[in-house]
């Protein structure tokens, strides 16, 4: 605790709070009130930091327990980082470090006030990596220091947090931190709990690489890889996948086992051999300690291909055990992704998992569900039939089994499994026993640059300055909500009808994106089963292609308006190409004159687009650009009209700022 006050204060505190032992360091700005239970070395004792060392006498479980209390000038942090640097290479045991460190993490940890040093953030966190130390995270209010004002004077700041090394995390691993209120001070107290009962957790099968290099693995998928009765190839390979993996979670607890524990015991066994070895180094006994050092060796290399997978470093190939290092990774990982509360919609915080499960479920099966069912589809009137019948014949031809065997081996054998548990490796291995059963299910534009669109935007948008006869150029750039979630199968599926494809391959598109159940991992639990009834899957390859073939019916509609009379395009010189849109993936950028009948035509073609797609424009989002000196009349009237609100340049597009004018040095 920070205490400010005198150190003669601190024994008649002891006396009052009734524990036994209590402690100070050298500033007196850090005091700790310890139980009996506790025994207690004083490591290091520092004018910002003080370290004990604590033995249970009960559990007999001991770990490293270091409090801060940083200076708030960076210089003088220096001292405080240098300090955890070499305490790092000398701690052997769990490690705590929690205090007031007086530096945020990142600029979301800060609201209001000055803006953030970069290069106070960076000593802090190169330390906390170097130190190999795990934010633990937290439930409450993110911000745990308040600077007593309001209004434009109110600063909120992250400057207390507790972490700890990986031999902590294991040793509590049911460990919680809790912000409390700010009561009586301008920091908010952190309670630490290292006794939560956490549920068990049911784990998901998880296909391990090394499976395959047992003896016995080809015998066993081979035995298992059947079925009893006929059915689909889907069916099929779903009955033979399910069987097979509960055979190889048989082999992997008889042959294996747990290789944690089976390490533990095989190092207490070559201790004994050692030992006998020792006593009587006779040829007979040296054979018996090879005997069981190979095989600890072996499970050494086990438990590294365990963590190493676990913690997707393909980058690491030979030389020294990395396992410490590939299980800092998986707990950090975990840690990071760990979540603790929620908000809903109605602006609550709810931090319990059960409820957290049924917030999540609720909100992705509204996101993945039709409202309604789109009843116009006119603005699919303009889109042309563009597939003839040679290119259909070519669409649906079935892929021979080599093309889908280079498909297969194109999968990285040690990327994380999918919903089914088994990764690339898995197929790799086992291509000539499965090989045909993927090529039975198997019956079932060329990409332009990034690069092109920004530059094309850049050159139009030089041209902002200048004048149709209805008034003023304008843009408009559109943020779209949540696209390839939202779009209607029933509007795919007439778009592909309208451009030409057969109903062979629309009926097998429909499948593939109809037949989507999702779960929803939480804190490494799935909760639910739910089903989409709209939207294509992100990370499916044709996902995009269709995204973009739905969207051409906006591209269609909008390039219609280009045939009305009452069209006034956005003013460009005459040897201009004539564009007045342009699109990458859901990024759009409309350009346009500011008339009223003509902004009225594109928000009819946009509110078309979105009754049958099922997408929403983010208006709240999008923004409108005109020239710096556009009257404030005309301004108004395009916000009106378009519902999306003025702001300044440079525009923001696809990750690059565009300027209408050459950007001056500062």
């Amino acid at each position: 605790m920070e205490p400010k006050q005198q150190a003669k204060t601190l024994e008649r505190y002891r006396n009052k709070i009734g524990l036994a032992q209590a402690i100070s360091n050298v500033s007196n700005k850090i005091w700790a009130f310890i139980y009996e239970v506790f025994e207690v070395t004083v490591m290091y004792n520092m004018v910002q930091q003080l370290t004990l060392r604590l033995f249970h006498t009960e559990s007999h479980v001991e770990f490293v327990l270091t409090l801060i209390y940083a200076k708030c000038d960076a210089i003088e942090r220096i001292e405080i980082w240098d300090s955890l640097y070499a305490m790092a290479r000398d701690v052997d045991a769990p490690w705590l470090v929690g205090g007031d460190f007086n530096v945020i993490w990142h600029e979301e940890e800060k609201f209001g006030g000055l803006p953030v040093s970069l290069n106070e953030n960076d000593d802090f966190r190169h330390c906390v990596n170097t130190c190999n130390l795990f934010d633990l995270g937290f439930k409450g209010s993110i911000f745990t220091w308040w600077n007593g004002r309001a209004e434009e004077d109110c600063i909120f700041k992250r400057l207390d947090r507790c972490l700890a090394n990986v031999e902590f995390q294991q040793t509590f691993p049911g460990i919680e931190v809790q912000h409390l209120s700010k009561t009586g001070s301008d920091h908010s107290p952190m309670y630490l709990k290292c006794d939560i009962e956490t549920p068990p957790i049911k784990k998901p099968f998880m296909f391990l690489n090394f499976w395959v290099e047992h003896a016995t693995f080809k015998n066993v998928v081979k035995e298992n890889w059947t079925a009893d009765f006929s059915a689909n190839p889907y069916i099929l390979f779903n009955h033979k996948l399910k069987k097979l993996k509960k055979a190889l979670s048989l082999l992997s607890k008889a042959t294996f086992g747990d290789i944690f524990q089976k390490i533990e015991s095989m190092e207490e066994v070559v201790l004994v051999h050692e030992a006998e070895f020792e006593a009587n180094p006779t040829g007979m006994n040296k054979e018996r300690l090879q005997k069981v050092q190979a095989e600890l060796i072996k499970c050494l290399a086990l438990e590294e291909k365990y963590w190493q997978q676990k913690a997707g470093m393909t980058w690491f190939k030979e030389g020294d055990r990395n396992t410490k290092f590939f299980h800092a990774q998986v707990r950090g990982r975990r840690k990071r992704l760990q979540l603790n509360r929620i908000q809903n919609s109605g602006g609550t915080w709810i931090e319990e998992e059960q409820e957290i499960a049924e917030e999540a479920i609720k909100f992705y099966d509204e996101q993945f569900t039709e409202a309604a069912t789109p009843s116009s589809f006119d603005i699919i009137e303009r889109v042309p039939n563009k597939i003839n019948t040679e290119q259909n014949a070519e669409l649906i031809k079935q892929p021979t089994k080599e093309e889908v065997k280079v498909a297969v081996f194109g999968l990285n054998g040690d990327s994380a499994g999918g919903p089914d548990g088994m990764t690339g490796k898995f197929y790799h291995s086992c291509w000539d026993i499965i090989g045909d059963d993927l090529y039975d299910m198997s019956g079932f534009v060329k990409g332009r640059n990034i690069v092109e669109n920004i530059l094309l935007t850049q050159e139009i948008v030089t041209d902002i300055r200048l004048r149709t006869k209805a008034g003023p150029n304008i843009i408009l750039k559109l943020d779209m909500t949540k696209a390839y979630d939202r779009l209607y199968w029933l509007f795919l599926t007439k778009v592909l009808r309208k451009m030409g494809f057969t109903e062979r391959l629309i009926g097998l598109v429909f499948g593939l994106v109809s037949n989507n159940w999702y779960s929803i991992l939480i804190n490494g639990q799935a909760h639910g089963f739910f089903k989409t009834s709209r939207g294509v899957k992100q990370g499916n390859p044709i996902s995009p292609t269709l995204f973009i073939l739905a969207a051409e019916a906006l591209s269609r509609g909008l390039n219609a308006l280009h045939t009305n009379l009452y069209f006034y395009r956005f003013g460009m010189p005459k040897w201009s190409p004539k564009i007045n849109h342009l699109a990458y993936a859901d990024d759009m950028i409309i350009f346009s004159s500011s008339d009223e009948i003509y902004l009225m035509l594109i928000m009819q073609v946009l509110n078309a687009y979105e009754v049958a797609y099922g997408k929403l424009v983010n208006k709240t989002k999008s923004d409108v650009y005109l020239h710096y000196l556009t009257d404030m009349e005309v301004a108004s009237k395009v916000e009106k009209i378009t519902g999306i609100h003025r702001n300044d340049f440079p525009i923001i597009y696809l990750g690059c700022p565009i300027f209408y004018a050459r950007r001056k040095l500062e």
